[in-house]
């Protein structure tokens, strides 16, 4: 795992096991849970300044990645995400 701390994203990420390193970061992709309907889940990339937004996440990969390169790489369970100033909390069961 690289960090940075020039790149603008913090990526942080708790489970039931615990905190796994912070990762600094460009951008973040992450898998969001479909509604009750089976509507609206998908990926979701998240940049620099992007807008504060609080949603449910499916299991699947988060991926950190830094000048277009992945730098970081994980297989979650569902849960939670929380986007606020530039800081990326996920929040799993793992």
């Amino acid at each position: 795992m690289k960090t940075n701390n020039s790149l603008p994203l913090t990526l942080s990420i708790v489970t039931s096991e615990g905190s796994l390193p912070v990762i600094q970061c460009d951008s973040v992709n992450i898998i969001v849970r479909d509604s009750k309907k089976g509507k609206g889940g998908g990926s979701y990339t998240i940049h620099k300044n992007h807008a504060g937004s609080l949603f449910a996440t499916a299991s699947g990969t988060v991926t950190a990645f830094a000048n277009g390169e992945k730098i970081f790489s994980s297989q979650l369970d569902e849960g939670f995400c929380s986007v606020e100033n530039n800081l990326i909390t996920v929040i799993s069961a793992k």
